[in-house]
């Protein structure tokens, strides 16, 4: 199939956004993510046939939800800077999701059960379970996890490239250990940890566990979030909890540590009584 000078021109021009993303130490996940949405914006530009204004403001428009909206903002604003042009991408402000809390412990014990007697893909369910709620992973990154990035002697996993491009160490608990050993032997070359390739994936996983147990749903997110109160429960201190969650502002931490009334006055007592 020969290339026409246009799709010549287009295909240099993303690169040079790769670039450009990696540049401003934009992690991988996050330049993936801009660049599936200015790749779509170009072809719908080109179908059109409409300038960059007019394409602009329907695609956004056309966008699902406002987070998808606020995505693809920030891919143009970071497109038509690369490219030094004076052009305005409309900031697209509210629709933020209400905050994450942790599930409650039961709800937890009886998900890692579900994921203990599921029978598809063997212990791969479990290791991904036991990635988010032992060791704070994003989602994405569970996805990523090799056996190259495993630690046994000393009981530690590397996150390689995590959000904001930095690397991490985190401890391994027994459980998540005894997992690896066993989901060891059924890894193809090449193949990630948890022989996941992608979010949803994990996500649907987690969501059916929890409906044949009639349990609340549980996202990745919230394992996360469980994760970090765990810690925070046995005396953890702040600063630590953000280090082991990737965190480069302790402010997004504060975000994941959750207080009851009852947490509350345990501890006020505690201190006062």
């Amino acid at each position: 199939m020969s290339t026409t000078p246009q799709s010549t021109a287009t295909d240099f021009k993303l690169e040079a956004y790769v670039r450009y993303l990696a540049a401003r130490g934009l992690a991988k996940l996050s330049v993936d993510t801009y660049l599936s949405q200015l790749q779509d914006y170009l072809v719908t530009r080109t179908r059109e046939g409409t300038t960059d204004e007019e394409t602009m403001n329907t695609w956004l428009a056309a966008a699902a939800c406002t987070s998808t909206r606020r995505v693809r903002s920030v891919a143009l604003r970071h497109y038509y800077d690369m490219l030094h042009m004076d052009i305005v991408v409309p900031s697209v402000r509210g629709g933020y999701s209400k905050p994450t809390f942790p599930p409650e412990s039961e709800t937890v014990s009886v998900l890692e059960a579900a994921l203990k007697t599921a029978v598809t893909k063997g212990t791969a369910p479990l290791l991904a379970y036991y990635l988010m709620a032992d060791c704070g992973l994003r989602v994405n990154e569970v996805v990523n996890i090799k056996p190259a990035h495993i630690n046994t002697e000393r009981r530690e996993l590397t996150v390689h490239a995590g959000k904001g491009g930095k690397n991490r160490i985190v401890p391994m608990s027994t459980r998540l250990l005894n997992a690896y050993r066993e989901r060891v032997p059924d890894i193809e070359p090449g193949q990630c940890l948890t022989g996941f390739n992608n979010r949803h994936s994990i996500t649907s996983v987690l969501r059916r566990a929890c409906l044949r147990t009639h349990q609340p749903i549980v996202s990745p997110h919230q394992l996360r979030h469980y994760f970090a109160s765990q810690l925070l429960d046995n005396g953890v201190d702040i600063i630590t909890i953000g280090t082991m969650l990737g965190h480069s502002n302790i402010t997004t931490t504060q975000h994941y540590l959750h207080r009851t009334s009852s947490h509350l006055h345990l501890a006020y007592n505690n201190t006062f009584a």
